[in-house]
């Protein structure tokens, strides 16, 4: 469901695997808002991706593309996250948003053009520090070194 829709409706089984109606594949809308529509594909809630369902209505350029980070082995396995104990959680939850947030806008300004990466970059790191992200990476590396021993 969270792939592909729901089976008999936006796609059928054929030989174990889903393979998208026609009707769908061929609407006026695209592919990915069809599925947003019956609630797949949701950006909100965590799920494995599976790419068989992008491949299907991706053209030959993309598939192309697709095959060549493929065959040079740059697709690395999903990262996915580490568990925090309560402490850690409090220390994520008091600082990740304001500091995810100030990250995406400083983003914004710099590819919209109306700042200077270079000249504000000290003044970015002390806020980001000032925010508390050295506290959240040192939470996530706790986590990260218990969960997977590195």
């Amino acid at each position: 469901m969270a792939n592909f829709g729901a089976e008999g409706v936006q796609y059928d089984m054929v030989d174990g695997k889903p393979i998208f109606k026609d009707s769908v594949l061929n609407s006026d809308q695209p592919v990915n808002n069809q599925l947003y529509a019956v609630g797949s594909q949701l950006q909100a809630r965590g799920y494995f991706q599976d790419y068989n369902y992008e491949a299907q209505w991706s053209n030959k350029f993309a598939l192309e593309g697709i095959a060549l980070y493929d065959q040079g082995d740059y697709l690395i396995d999903q990262f996915l996250g580490v568990a925090f104990n309560a402490d850690e959680q409090k220390v994520y939850d008091k600082y990740w948003g304001s500091v995810r947030d100030y990250m995406l806008e400083r983003q914004q300004t710099w590819i919209l053009g109306t700042g200077d990466v270079e000249a504000e970059w000290d003044e970015y790191q002390a806020q980001l520090e000032k925010k508390g992200l050295g506290d959240v990476l040192a939470v996530m590396n706790t986590a990260y070194k218990r969960q997977y021993g590195n």
